[in-house]
C-alpha cells in the first residue's frame, strides 16, 4: 500500500526497511528522495544499477560482486540509499523476448540480502 504523508518516514519503530518509488522517467522520483533525506537529516547514497550491469567490468566481475563493493555502508548507518534503475535487474514482463540473466537475478537477491542485513544491523 502507499505510504501516507509523514507515515513512517524517519521513525525507527515504524518497521519500514525500504520503500519502492516508481514511475515514468522525469517525474521527480530522485528529487523526492533528496527532499526526504533532507527532511530526515540523512545522507542520501545512490547506486546506478545500469552502469554496473552495462559496463565493460561485467566481463570479468559478477553483478553481485559489483553490488557488494558499491554498497559499502557503515553498520547501523542512518543513511537513505537510492538504487536507481533497478528495473535493469528485474525480470522482463511476459510476452517479451528478453529474459533477465541468472547473474542479474543473483545480483538482485544479493542486493536485497545486503540491504536487509544493513537495516537489521547484521552487516
Amino acid at each position: 500500500r502507499p505510504i501516507l504523508h509523514g507515515e513512517g518516514i524517519g521513525k525507527r519503530s515504524a518497521g519500514i526497511r525500504g520503500m519502492l518509488v516508481h514511475g515514468p522517467a522525469g517525474v521527480g522520483k530522485s528529487s523526492f528522495l533528496q527532499v526526504v533525506a533532507q527532511e530526515c537529516v540523512r545522507t542520501l547514497g545512490s547506486l546506478q544499477v545500469s552502469t554496473l550491469c552495462c559496463s565493460e567490468l561485467m566481463s570479468s566481475t559478477t553483478p553481485a560482486q559489483l553490488l557488494s563493493v558499491a554498497l559499502v555502508m557503515p553498520k547501523g548507518s542512518a543513511a537513505l540509499f537510492l538504487v536507481d534503475e533497478l528495473e535493469v535487474l528485474l525480470p522482463v514482463e511476459d510476452g517479451e523476448d528478453n529474459t533477465t540473466s541468472p547473474e542479474a537475478r543473483a545480483a538482485l537477491a544479493h542486493l536485497k540480502r545486503h540491504l536487509d542485513d544493513l537495516w537489521s544491523g547484521e552487516a
